[in-house]
């Protein structure tokens, strides 16, 4: 193992991560349902502010898990994060696991992450590319970080932000015939994220 592409490991233990990730490595929260395992690959150590604070807060969210959220970066970079939310109980997605991404720039947290939703879903805030209404562009700031944006994420299954639609006609069901905005969202979950 090349010793620049790894954290050293003093570093690794700091922040809770093995010096590198095998088959047997698991990702749990208590709160999430399914257990993700992470191919083997080495940690990059971290050199910039961007990379330091998504080592960070990856290290604060094994330590405090989210409910119905697990995120997790990908085996090339810690750049790249994948999410998995459960659809919440006792609204139209429960049941379902929906995918996402985070995508994080080198001015990270100066900049917010790219964030792509990958699962279809119905919701007037997400269309059919996953792009995302979440404000962050307008609303960022250096101190928000991968939790809020996680809960973000997590609030979208609650509720629709019908004064910023992606699609329009969704927003306006959502408001004028919910119950078939119930409906649709329902099967598209069972088709979708099941």
């Amino acid at each position: 193992m090349n010793p620049d592409k790894c954290l050293p490991s003093s570093s690794c233990q700091a922040i809770g991560l093995p010096n590198t990730f095998s088959e047997d490595t698991e990702f749990k929260s208590q709160s999430f349902s399914t257990n993700i395992r992470v191919q083997p690959y080495t940690i990059n150590a971290p050199t910039s502010i961007a990379s330091r604070r998504l080592f960070e807060e990856l290290n604060n969210l094994r330590e405090a898990p989210l409910k119905h959220c697990h995120a997790y970066p990908s085996s090339e970079s810690i750049f790249k994060w994948s999410v998995v939310l459960d659809g919440p109980p006792k609204t139209v997605y429960e049941n379902g696991t929906f995918f996402a991404q985070l995508l994080f720039g080198v001015n990270y947290p100066f900049s917010p992450p790219e964030v792509v939703f990958l699962t279809k879903i119905y919701h007037c805030n997400i269309n059919s590319q996953g792009e995302i209404y979440l404000g962050l562009t307008r609303n960022w700031k250096s101190t928000m970080g991968v939790v809020d944006v996680l809960e973000m994420l997590i609030s979208l299954f609650y509720s629709c932000d019908t004064h910023n639609p992606l699609i329009p006609h969704i927003a306006k069901q959502y408001l004028t015939q919910f119950e078939e905005f119930e409906k649709m969202a329902r099967i598209w979950t069972k088709r979708y994220a099941s």
